[in-house]
């Protein structure tokens, strides 16, 4: 309560760690919710990782009460978030229109699917420039997610990141309808992390400016997102 009355309503970036505040709960987060609304806010980082008393519904009414002003989001969830509570989050997108950035970490989250992934990306804005997803660890997630994440991609994104690493059910063909579609949309910043058994091949339709990230088994450096 007393982290929500203290937001001032000229406030235009905002970032927040409450890793490990394994209390904060969603009443908590409507308040910062409801006082976000009447901000002027254009930058948004919240990092819940951990904090696994929030509900996927309290986070997606946090999406929905940003303000028209929001151009970039970034959001780390923690890994009990599930398909429901994804899928509420992207209804809250659609409603976004304005937003150039949008990234989303969903690190070992394991019990959220394709459909879940796939439903936030086509929620995102067509005006949306930067693109990020952290699906590292998502045991779930298939190749046909990057196949409908590369069909799904906006004409105007000129940045992209994805780390997948950790995905046993991703394989080399999505990675390849996915490359393919990068080139296709002529983006100019491409980051991806791949399982280390991936050879640079895997990504061969994605020219020079694209880079691929393989990581060794052992040792591997962790995942910022």
């Amino acid at each position: 309560k007393h982290f929500a009355k203290g937001i001032p309503r000229s406030l235009q970036d905002l970032e927040v760690n409450f890793e490990w505040c394994i209390k904060f709960g969603d009443d908590g987060l409507r308040e910062i919710a409801d006082a976000l609304a009447r901000t002027e806010l254009k930058v948004l980082y919240f990092n819940l990782r951990s904090c696994h008393s929030l509900s996927g519904e309290a986070i997606a009414n946090l999406i929905g009460k940003l303000p028209a002003s929001i151009l970039n989001v970034r959001i780390r969830l923690h890994d009990q978030v599930d398909d429901h509570g994804v899928k509420e989050m992207a209804e809250c997108l659609k409603v976004k229109p304005g937003l150039q950035a949008c990234k989303f970490s969903f690190k070992n989250c394991i019990k959220i699917s394709d459909e879940a992934v796939i439903g936030l990306v086509k929620a995102c804005s067509s005006e949306l420039k930067t693109l990020g997803l952290n699906i590292l660890g998502c045991k779930q997630v298939t190749d046909d997610c990057l196949k409908q994440i590369a069909n799904a991609l906006p004409k105007s994104l000129v940045e992209f990141c994805l780390d997948c690493q950790d995905c046993p059910e991703v394989e080399k063909d999505g990675l390849l309808a996915l490359g393919s579609a990068l080139e296709k949309h002529k983006i100019s910043k491409v980051t991806i992390s791949a399982a280390p058994h991936f050879k640079a091949s895997a990504l061969e339709h994605v020219t020079a400016w694209a880079t691929l990230q393989r990581r060794p088994s052992k040792g591997r450096t962790p995942s910022k997102g």
